[in-house]
């Protein structure tokens, strides 16, 4: 039974040049998503630097509500990881 809340689970591989931008663009969509009552978090993988899980947290139906400025950021810092084709997984909560 779903609560309202879902979750995007996304592997992104980025190279080491476009690290920099990639966390701070992460950075950055962190706090937008937090003014809409979204959570984002990152994971690195323990000895491959360039290989994270990115997390997208926020009412269902709503992950992609994101206003324009976050919607430009958000195509932006996909394009500095290589996603594979299908990438974006949507869960949703489940009541226990």
């Amino acid at each position: 039974m779903s609560t309202g809340r879902a979750l995007m689970v996304r592997r992104a591989t980025v190279p080491a040049a476009a690290e920099a931008a990639y966390l701070a663009m992460a950075a950055e969509l962190r706090r937008l998503a937090a003014l809409r009552g979204a959570h984002r978090w990152l994971f690195r993988r323990p000895g491959d630097g360039g290989t994270f899980l990115e997390f997208h947290e926020g009412p269902a139906g709503m992950l992609g509500a994101l206003s324009s400025d976050e919607r430009a950021l958000e195509h932006r810092f996909a394009a500095l990881a290589e996603h594979a084709a299908g990438a974006d997984e949507v869960w949703d909560e489940v009541t226990l």
